[in-house]
This record gives C-alpha cells, structure tokens and sequence, in this order.
C-alpha cells in the first residue's frame, strides 16, 4: 500500500524475527525491514482456509505469535480463535456461530467461547 490509514494500532506483538505485528480496523499487519505488510483482512469472505488477503473480520480483540511464526487471533463478535499460517487464515478454536463457556477436555472446534479478548503463547 502506498498510503494507509494507522490510526489506533491495537494488540502489538513481535513474530519471532522481532518484526511487529499488530491490528488496525479490520486488518493484521506486519512491519519487516522498515516495510509495511498486509497480513490479512479487508476481503470479504469468514469462512476457515480463505487466504488471509481474502479474508473479512472486525477489529480482532487478542493477538499472539508463536514461536513458529504462526499468528493467533481472537475476534470476539465471532467468538472463536483463528490462526494465520501459509497465507491461510484458519478456526483454530471455538465456533464462529454460538457463544458459550463450554467445552473443557473436548474437541477444539467444539468450545463454546463468550467474547474472547486475550491471548498468550
């Protein structure tokens, strides 16, 4: 992009080459070697696998990078965790769909989430 509007970054992380990643409006990205790089957003499709370009949230509510270099996020309004790797955003856990507090020792996909918000690696 040659201009971007910037205003209000929120949920900063470093990936693990000390590149900061963080989240403005409906979009993840990415500032390596003094360049700015979409990550993901401003599409219009939600569903899990779309590539990241393609891809439609709201203001994500958690960010967190592992040290492989996968990036994890929340977006409360869907009520699930979703993970960025190879160009693919994923559900990683929870349900797009249903809210909930539900779901200790069983399947990923089948937790029930409230608005999740924080994340940690």
């Amino acid at each position: 992009p040659t201009s971007v509007n910037l205003s209000s970054p929120q949920f900063l992380a470093f990936d693990p080459s000390g590149n900061l990643v963080f989240a403005v409006s409906n979009r993840l990205w990415r500032i390596a070697n003094n360049q700015l790089q979409l990550l993901a957003g401003g599409g219009f499709s939600i569903d899990s696998g779309t590539v990241a370009s393609s891809f439609s949230f709201s203001t994500p509510r958690g960010l967190a990078i592992h040290p492989d270099g996968r990036i994890f996020f929340t977006l409360s309004s869907r009520h699930a965790v979703f993970v960025l790797e190879n160009n693919r955003v994923l559900q990683f856990a929870g349900s797009a769909t249903v809210s909930g507090d539900s779901g200790n020792g069983g399947t990923a996909f089948l937790a029930r989430f409230r608005n999740p918000s924080f994340l940690a690696t």
